[in-house]
């Protein structure tokens, strides 16, 4: 079987009337030589069913159904399944344009960033766009501190990641914490990319919703715990590949 050049994985939880819209948004996409791997993360509220009958309809769409074990155990399920020669990331609850994949794929690059979109769901419009810049960005600690000055690190939406480089350097989500696991992912890669390339376009609708659903921002003690945990792993990953940046100023 011939090998994908990209692998998108996607995990859902209890997503019934959400992912539809998701999963047509990746099959609407221009650039076609892609795998989509859809993890079903424990759902019970017949996302399995949707899900299995969308796959059924395209063959580039596998499903992936496990125990209930958190999105970073959902994420990496699909790590371990990917053929693809880079991986991709899409929550089942977001969209993309049909332009993503080809304005990520740059296959002489390691890691590629495009911008991301923000649709507040309650309000039904657009509340913002980050994008970074355009064109080849030296690798080394330069891009490093600007792509985390400037967020473009503190999730893992619009980037393709070499998947080669994730399996030697064992690369994976920590399934221990749930908050900033992504930023800890993308901080723990970068180090190794040797080429990477940046995109001003906004192809990644990332939605927001509001306290209560899957991706509220209320406060808890466990998400204050995780991100302290994550933010010292992240300094610590900084202070090792780039000694002379002030990661105190940038982590301020």
């Amino acid at each position: 079987m011939k090998q994908p050049a990209i692998s998108l994985i996607v995990p859902i939880y209890n997503g019934k009337d959400v992912l539809p819209a998701c999963l047509a948004s990746i099959a609407a996409q221009t650039f076609r030589d892609f795998e989509c791997i859809v993890v079903d993360d424990g759902s019970t509220d017949g996302t399995a069913e949707v899900l299995d009958e969308f796959c059924a309809a395209d063959a580039r769409f596998i499903p992936l159904h496990i125990e209930n074990a958190g999105v970073s155990a959902a994420r990496n399920q699909g790590l371990s399944q990917a053929r693809g020669e880079y991986i991709c990331f899409v929550d089942g609850d977001d969209i993309v344009y049909p332009e993503y994949l080809s304005h990520l794929y740059h296959p002489e690059y390691d890691f590629s960033l495009s911008g991301i979109s923000t649709w507040d769901v309650a309000a039904g419009r657009e509340t913002g766009q980050i994008c970074p810049p355009k064109g080849e960005l030296p690798p080394g600690q330069e891009t490093a501190a600007q792509l985390l000055s400037g967020f473009f690190l503190n999730n893992i939406y619009a980037k393709l990641f070499r998947r080669s480089i994730l399996e030697e350097y064992h690369i994976r989500f920590m399934e221990t914490i749930a908050y900033a696991e992504d930023t800890l992912f993308v901080v723990e890669f970068l180090p190794h990319a040797r080429k990477i390339w940046g995109e001003n376009s906004s192809d990644y609708v990332y939605k927001k919703y509001g306290v209560g659903t899957s991706l509220s921002t209320s406060f808890s003690v466990k998400k204050y715990r995780d991100g302290m945990e994550a933010n010292q792993r992240i300094e610590n990953i900084f202070k090792q590949a780039y000694p002379s940046l002030s990661i105190d100023d940038l982590m301020a």
